[in-house]
């Protein structure tokens, strides 16, 4: 006579599983909230963007947009097929795969980059919810919206949105991070 699993024995091992995962899951909270708060922000404030606001695909101020700080900032409707300042526009599907293979470095590199640190988990929380928020609208529309108009008077900034404005100050964190670092270790030097 042939015997069966015991149910309970099953569930019991399906429940660790799930337990661990979970506690594991649990040490990256922080940047797990961050990057899907900074991911639902961007895609939320696009919506609205593309189909609520009213405003008219690429026009700025003073034809069009919605004044902030008449003649500073701005809110348009503008998209971006490109990077950062339109770079390799028309290579969506390269920036898409270079945002999946980012996401998927940042999981797999997380005990090289200290994401047990909280500071990291912002800074990364930051990055892949960024990342995130411009992927989906590479996948979804084959561009990416933008709509944040930054005029300083004698250069009009690109225009940009929340998932690149988390991205900078991920880079910018990072950066901040690494000088702090090298000034303590001279001074720990001398």
């Amino acid at each position: 006579m042939s015997r069966k699993l015991s149910s309970p024995f099953i569930k019991s091992d399906s429940l660790r599983f799930s337990r661990q995962r979970v506690s594991r899951l649990r040490k990256y909270r922080l940047l797990i909230i961050l990057a899907v708060s900074v991911f639902v922000l961007d895609q939320l404030s696009k919506i609205w963007v593309e189909r609520f606001s009213g405003l008219e695909l690429g026009v700025y101020p003073p034809f069009g947009g919605v004044d902030i700080v008449p003649g500073f900032l701005a809110i348009v409707y503008s998209v971006n097929k490109g990077a950062a300042w339109g770079m390799f526009s028309g290579a969506g599907t390269l920036l898409a795969l270079l945002g999946v293979a980012a996401l998927v470095a940042i999981a797999l590199m997380r005990r090289h980059l200290e994401l047990h640190k909280t500071v990291m988990q912002l800074v990364f929380g930051l990055a892949a919810g960024g990342i995130a928020g411009n992927l989906v609208d590479r996948i979804r529309l084959g561009h990416v919206v933008d709509f944040i108009d930054v005029d300083l008077g004698f250069y009009r900034w690109p225009t940009f949105n929340v998932a690149d404005s988390a991205m900078v100050c991920a880079v910018a964190m990072y950066i901040m991070m690494g000088i702090a670092e090298d000034l303590r270790a001279r001074r720990s030097r001398h």
